[in-house]
């Protein structure tokens, strides 16, 4: 069992709730989950989490990709991308981006979990 918090930004509630419920069952310690690019970086400046879970497509006017930038800019968390889009021009912005990972919806438990700790490894380094 881990101790490290994630939080989760998922602007879709089944999906949040679906996450919410694996990561608990998987033993990490759960923030959120918010829906929009402005409480995610509002929620990494109070809860500093050790990685974040951000789809792309957000309520608010940042998306995904937006709050992950300024999230790792200021406070340096890894984040992981949790999405299903795909356009060119979006993925062009994930490969230009600095998040540590990108899981395509839907995804494995399993490949889930391997992300994660793989992330959160690599950022103890």
């Amino acid at each position: 069992m881990s101790s490290a918090k994630i939080l989760i930004v998922e602007n879709e509630a089944l999906i949040a709730h679906d996450i919410l419920n694996t990561l608990f069952r998987l033993g990490y310690d759960v923030s959120g989950p918010v829906s929009s690019g402005e409480e995610a970086v509002s929620v990494a400046e109070t809860e500093s989490p050790d990685l974040i879970l951000m789809d792309i497509n957000l309520n608010g006017t940042l998306d995904g990709i937006e709050a992950a930038n300024q999230i790792h800019h200021r406070y340096n968390i890894p984040v992981v991308y949790l999405s299903a889009n795909f356009d060119p021009e979006t993925a062009m912005r994930i490969k230009a981006s600095e998040a540590s990972a990108h899981l395509v919806k839907p995804y494995l438990e399993k490949e889930l979990c391997s992300t994660i700790n793989t992330v959160l490894e690599s950022s103890k380094k």
